[in-house]
């Protein structure tokens, strides 16, 4: 967990602003240290989790339904259309989150434009798989 917090702490202290993210939840594993932290703005959900030793994050529209969540790499595809090959947390996954949260929240924040991005986060999540899969 604490390894979580520091990430947060040093490297995504943007989401802390007086009009930004909340905590809403956090666990504890029972072994090798793995952890979850949700924040939560009006209209995105954010996971961090730590999971086998890497830090790792994941997306869901507030007002979508609880079981679809997206990586952020998905994120990174659908923003930029090039999805990463490591979604294992960095100063650079920082940075972009920083540099494109605002865009996020917008178009999520947009009932007709979180439609459309919630269908090109299914098809990159597609394309994904069938990358990986075949």
């Amino acid at each position: 967990m604490a390894e979580l917090l520091i990430f947060l702490a040093t490297k995504c202290a943007f989401l802390f602003n007086p009009d930004g993210y909340r905590f809403v939840d956090s666990r504890i594993g029972r072994s090798r240290g793995d952890a979850t932290v949700v924040l939560e703005s009006s209209v995105l959900r954010m996971e961090f989790f730590r999971d086998r030793g890497q830090l790792l994050l994941r997306f869901q529209p507030v007002a979508g339904p609880p079981r679809d969540w997206y990586s952020l790499g998905l994120v990174q595809g659908l923003v930029t259309g090039v999805r990463p090959k490591s979604e294992v947390l960095s100063d650079e996954w920082a940075e972009f989150l920083g540099k494109h949260l605002p865009e996020l929240e917008a178009r999520f924040g947009d009932p007709q434009q979180a439609h459309v991005i919630v269908d090109g986060l299914r098809e990159q999540a597609k394309l994904r798989a069938k990358e990986l899969f075949g």
